[in-house]
Formats: structure tokens, C-alpha cells, sequence
């Protein structure tokens, strides 16, 4: 419930969510700071303004299907279409450190590989040469 309240919330305050740095901001101060300092039902209600209520997801369960289908097409189209706001192979910086790791190997590290792409890149050809390769 909480989850669909919150996606209720961001879209009705913002318009949309997907690459909105205003939610992640608005995450970060009103739940994931607080973590476990805070009852969950006053997170949800600091964030939304509401108490904790079922209303946003039944009203995506009563949607007929055929509404709700074509309003996801709507938003996939104009995602689509908008493109995507970091060129594919582009590199940025996400402001921390990523490694990605298997068992103990170290497979890639944000920090000595190039940055996140770099790390990705680094990441890609493992996944390659170990499941691909054969």
C-alpha cells in the first residue's frame, strides 16, 4: 500500500517520477534518513501528508484493464521517444562506489576501473568471457 500511496503522491505533486531528481531527494530526506529512527507509518505520512491508506492501490486494481494498458503505453511511449538522458556508453558520475563482486573475486571497482562506465564496461566483458565464451 505504501508504495502505491507513495508512487500516488509523486505523481500528483511532480507529474512523473522516472528521472526526477526531486524524488530522490524527497526519498532520501523522508525515508531512507530516518531508516529506522521513525515508526514506518510516520514515514509514510511525513512523505505523502497522508496516513498510511489503501486508496491508491485499490484505485489501480479498479482500473479496467484496457484504461490501464493504454495509459502504461502513453508513458512507455513518451519515455521512448524522450530517449534516454545519459547517451548509451556514457560515462557519469554517480557520486559513490561501486564494485561488483562474485564470491570473493573483485570483479570490477568504480574507484580503479575508469568510474562507473569503466566499472560497467570491466563488468560486461566478465559476464561475456565466463557465460558466453563456451
Amino acid at each position: 500500500m505504501s508504495v502505491h500511496q507513495t508512487r500516488a503522491h509523486f505523481l500528483s505533486k511532480e507529474g512523473r517520477i522516472v528521472d526526477n531528481p526531486n524524488v530522490g531527494s524527497a526519498l532520501t530526506s523522508s525515508y531512507w534518513r530516518p531508516g529506522n529512527s521513525a515508526m514506518f507509518l510516520d514515514l509514510v505520512e511525513g512523505l505523502t501528508g497522508g496516513p498510511l491508506a489503501a486508496d491508491a492501490w485499490v484505485g489501480r486494481l479498479r482500473a479496467p484493464l484496457d484504461e490501464l494498458l493504454a495509459a502504461e503505453r502513453r508513458e512507455y511511449d513518451a519515455a521512448v521517444k524522450e530517449g534516454p538522458k545519459i547517451p548509451p556508453g556514457g560515462d557519469f558520475d554517480i557520486g559513490m562506489v561501486v564494485r561488483l563482486v562474485h564470491g570473493d573475486e573483485v570483479i570490477a571497482d568504480s574507484r580503479t576501473d575508469g568510474g562507473f562506465g569503466g566499472a560497467c564496461a570491466k563488468f560486461k566483458g566478465w559476464v561475456r568471457a565466463h557465460y558466453f565464451s563456451k
